[in-house]
């Protein structure tokens, strides 16, 4: 048994809430005696650049539902960015509340010491890896492939074990949360713990485990789940992957969801048609070789999904084109994730709550000196609060808040836009984003 851990964090996107995300929870208090669990959740755009199933709230309620005690929103410039990127953003989240003791992320390997050995060494990074990685990458590799061929050849025993480390997405992502670990110089434990399904593409179940992705598929194939003789034969095939609070959720909130990319097909159409050059490359993720592909496959656009394919290429995978396209939406800026002057990475810069179990509220007060925002309304001038108090010199000030108040109008946007698609699918109205309240179990 682990040493017993108090207060631990999860990154997830609970996309939707099945019975591995369940398992974590579970396996989490079983293994530390972990007595308070935070999620930190991507919000309405994920990371790999699509919309969520379902919106926060409700896969919130979800969480909550089923162990967690607290759910925070990752802001959405790390939700939707890179896997480097979104791990620094949850772990920095978690890491500033200066509270919580450790971090929980599943992997398909489930041991820590590969996974460290290439987090140490890609937190170093010789000068000698960085020039190979480039001249594979400028000879046409994209860059996940560049990276494996590189580090399969300096850690032969490990990828002879491991053959896929570095293309399974869970395994990148704990990499990545363990090079931010490093990179705050954090106390807080890292724990994995192994997928229980049989991957995250994967459509076959493994007993009572499916992936979140073939559980969406399913979804989709019947979006009135509990309407019909169709969706009511997908709801039946879903039940046992399912914790059956989430198919209850579901059940109750049937004009909620399910969303996809192509529902914001008309939204991007006007996006791209209406994007210049030089706002188009101070976007994340944005290069001039991949804007003058896009630019030169606008003809082409006939709706979301296809477009993707459109701009796919060796080079460019398709979660990279995903989410500079979902970044273009949003106006997703590379000077939110790292800063033009140093180049150093932007922190998360709040923590907005989400939902809560009641009964764990009093844990709020052990989280001071960073900006808790659990009213949207009220949370520019939460952030004026906080770095009124906490921030000496004028500069420092101005330069945090600016910063902040972006990411939080990322925030507003991408909920503004969402709420949009839903309700010109479903008839759906949800509250307007400042005016939506705290989920609370």
């Amino acid at each position: 048994m682990e040493q017993p851990i108090k207060t631990l964090g999860i990154i997830a996107e609970y996309n939707p809430f099945h019975n591995g995300h369940l398992y974590q929870i579970e396996e989490i208090r079983r293994r530390t005696g972990a007595e308070i669990i935070i999620a930190v959740m991507g919000g309405d755009f994920l990371q790999r650049g699509t919309p969520a199933m379902a919106d926060k709230y409700l896969r919130t309620e979800m969480a909550l539902s089923c162990g967690a005690d607290f759910v925070f929103e990752l802001p959405a410039v790390f939700a939707t960015a890179s896997a480097e990127s979104f791990a620094y953003g949850g772990v920095s989240l978690l890491h500033q509340m200066k509270c919580v003791d450790g971090i929980c992320f599943g992997s398909e390997c489930g041991d820590l010491s590969p996974l460290s050995a290439i987090a140490d060494f890609l937190q170093q990074e010789p000068e000698e890896y960085r020039e190979q990685l480039c001249s594979l990458v400028a000879g046409g590799f994209s860059y996940p492939a560049a990276r494996e061929r590189l580090l399969s050849q300096r850690f032969p025993e490990i990828f002879q074990a491991h053959p896929h480390l570095l293309t399974a997405p869970n395994n990148i992502l704990a990499i990545e949360y363990l090079k931010a670990l490093r990179q705050l110089d954090s106390p807080m434990v890292p724990l994995t713990i192994p997928r229980c399904d049989m991957g995250y593409h994967a459509e076959d179940a493994k007993g009572q485990f499916l992936s979140a992705s073939a559980i969406r598929n399913l979804m989709e194939t019947a979006p009135d789940m509990f309407e019909n003789a169709a969706g009511a034969q997908a709801n039946a095939s879903l039940a046992r992957y399912l914790p059956k609070e989430v198919q209850s959720i579901l059940a109750n909130h049937g004009n909620r969801f399910p969303l996809t990319v192509d529902d914001f097909s008309e939204y991007l159409f006007y996006a791209l048609a209406s994007l210049e050059e030089s706002p188009a490359l101070s976007l994340s993720d944005m290069s001039v070789d991949l804007w003058n592909r896009i630019k030169g496959g606008r003809s082409e656009f006939r709706d979301y999904s296809s477009f993707i394919s459109v701009l796919k290429s060796k080079q460019y995978t398709h979660s990279r084109i995903s989410r500079v396209l979902c970044h273009i939406l949003l106006h997703i800026k590379k000077e939110y994730l790292h800063s033009p002057s140093s180049g150093q990475k932007i922190p998360a810069l709040y923590g907005r709550i989400l939902g809560l179990r009641m009964e764990r509220s009093g844990f709020l007060r052990s989280i001071q000196h960073f900006p808790l925002i659990n009213k949207a309304a009220k949370g520019e001038q939460i952030l004026e609060n906080f770095a009124a108090e906490e921030m000496s010199s004028p500069a420092e000030r101005q330069t945090y808040l600016s910063l902040a108040k972006a990411h939080l109008q990322v925030d507003f946007g991408a909920a503004s836009l969402y709420q949009r698609a839903l309700y010109h699918k479903k008839g759906t109205m949800l509250p307007e984003e400042r005016r939506a309240g705290v989920v609370r179990l």
